[in-house]
């Protein structure tokens, strides 16, 4: 992916100094990475700062139990936080980065994130404003959690997955992982939902029968 792509998804890049853009360029190396590879694990030292041009990728923690629950998603122009903070502090990754699709972007090494951090004051901003966005985009997560009920975050979830047909291609197991629950919790409340005529469900879809139903309950 060229510089000029990059760009395009991280438009603050655009800005950076004559020697900033030719480190970037020359040490960004690009990678294609398939579905469903773990693209970190905790207690790994991070390999450099990634940016995503093509495909999700899902960062989540996982209990002791094995039960994983959603901490955010990385999409083509985001950070990974983890990554951010990890490179900064000289950490080593406390969640797991799993690709939900085929991803695609490039992977600045540790050293040369490190100098243009201590040379760029463009890609020195454009580091602290992206983790203050995530930051704020976690708080409000944490917040929904502790807050709002679990049958208010199920529609949200829903109408965010679900294509213009209304349809959602997600197991109660992946909207439980989303939503920090238990698939039995998921289940119960699917269950409900279908029982109003609010959704149908089958294995691995559920069918969105009344969006007006969902967007009234978000509200």
């Amino acid at each position: 992916m060229g510089q000029r792509s990059l760009e395009q998804f991280y438009p603050a890049l655009s800005k950076l100094e004559p020697e900033a853009r030719t480190l970037l360029s020359t040490k960004a190396m690009p990678f294609v990475i398939a579905k469903g590879t773990e693209v970190f694990a905790p207690g790994q030292s991070c390999r450099g700062y990634l940016l995503l041009s093509r495909g999700v990728v899902r960062v989540q923690s996982v209990s002791k139990e094995g039960r994983e629950a959603l901490l955010y998603r990385v999409c083509p122009g985001e950070i990974c936080i983890q990554t951010s903070l990890n490179l900064l502090g000289e950490e080593t990754y406390s969640a797991e980065a799993i690709s939900e699709d085929e991803i695609e972007g490039v992977l600045l090494d540790p050293a040369s994130f490190d100098r243009l951090l201590a040379t760029s004051p463009v890609f020195r901003k454009f580091v602290f404003s992206s983790i203050s966005k995530r930051l704020k985009d976690i708080t409000q997560t944490v917040e929904r959690i502790a807050f709002e009920p679990i049958e208010v975050r199920l529609a949200d979830n829903l109408l965010m997955r679900k294509d213009d047909t209304g349809r959602v291609e997600a197991t109660h197991l992946d909207l439980a992982r989303d939503l920090g629950t238990a698939r039995e919790v998921v289940s119960r409340h699917l269950e409900r939902m279908a029982q109003k005529g609010v959704v149908r469900t089958s294995r691995g879809v559920v069918l969105i029968v009344d969006e007006t139903a969902l967007e009234r309950l978000c509200r």
